[in-house]
């Protein structure tokens, strides 16, 4: 979780709909429940970062999500939009956007409640 700022956000989006999960302690929820669940291996190519300034930078980059569960197998493709910001010294997701171009998984997967 410490490469998320705070308030960071992570979204899911297909070509219906949007799953965004708001702050570190949902963010945390959702990622044990991806783990147990589906237990994902994502598989980054490409990655191109912009730094807009000294304290804020933007990227995208381009996954592969496989999954390893017997219950749940599966390969999804789609890219990542990224904002990072600087935290001190350290920067940060401070969102994370994951567009899903081809994917058995439902935005479910990734629901908090």
């Amino acid at each position: 979780m410490s490469l998320f700022t705070q308030d960071a956000t992570f979204g899911v989006k297909d070509y219906d709909s949007e799953v965004v999960t708001r702050g570190r302690a949902k963010l945390k929820k959702m990622f044990a429940r991806l783990v147990r669940d589906i237990n994902p291996r994502p598989l980054i190519h490409a990655q191109v970062l912009e730094l807009r300034s000294e304290n804020s930078a933007s990227g995208r980059c381009y996954v592969e999500l496989r999954t390893n569960t017997v219950q749940v197998e599966g390969v999804g493709s789609g890219y990542f939009e990224d904002e990072y910001a600087k935290v001190g010294t350290e920067w940060k997701f401070a969102s994370r956007s994951l567009f899903a171009m081809d994917s058995t998984l439902s935005l479910r997967t990734f629901k908090v409640t």
